[in-house]
């Protein structure tokens, strides 16, 4: 198994979000699955206003990170909880964002937006698209820069220096 990091823009509504509002109920129709992650939302607002701050900062000033993506490759123990309209489309068809970014996808999926993204391309899908081949090129995607990149056979690690971020809802 092995993949190449590309960087490109994809409509938001083309991932899934595997990460996001909602993350833990899967197995159930987009239509249940958009309720509980709705449901998430109006929580987490009514506790500190975060999901309000994310898209007023994203609809204000743009994203500042890529999102980190799937392509053509889903962990095996995912890829048996997807609902089957997911699924029918085969594993190498679809894009997913597994654990970065899943709340800024949110707000972008909500508006229909372009995101930018760093993908890990499995079966080539994006062979077009420049490839991030050393760490600094990987950097140079974000505008806050990933301290540690570790790159595994199946997934990338990012340490990022949050206590630098002056106010995590502008780190959309």
């Amino acid at each position: 198994m092995s993949y190449k990091l590309r960087f490109t823009t994809i409509n938001s509504n083309d991932i899934y979000n595997y990460a996001g509002p909602g993350y833990g109920v899967h197995y159930c129709s987009k239509e249940e699955r958009a309720r509980q992650a709705q449901k998430h939302v109006d929580a987490r607002n009514k506790r500190d206003g975060f999901f309000n701050k994310l898209e007023e900062s994203i609809l204000k000033d743009g994203f500042r990170n890529p999102l980190i993506i799937h392509a053509g490759f889903v962990y095996p123990s995912v890829w048996k909880n997807m609902p089957p309209y997911l699924t029918n489309q085969g594993m190498e068809n679809v894009l997913m964002c597994m654990n970065w970014g899943g709340s800024r996808l949110w707000v972008a999926q909500k508006h229909n937006l372009d995101v930018s993204c760093v993908v890990l391309d499995f079966v080539n899908r994006f062979k077009n698209e420049p490839w991030l081949k050393t760490a600094n090129e990987i950097r140079s995607a974000f505008t806050d820069k990933p301290t540690k990149i570790i790159m595994k056979e199946d997934r990338i690690f990012l340490e990022m220096d949050i206590h630098k971020w002056q106010d995590l809802s502008k780190s959309a």
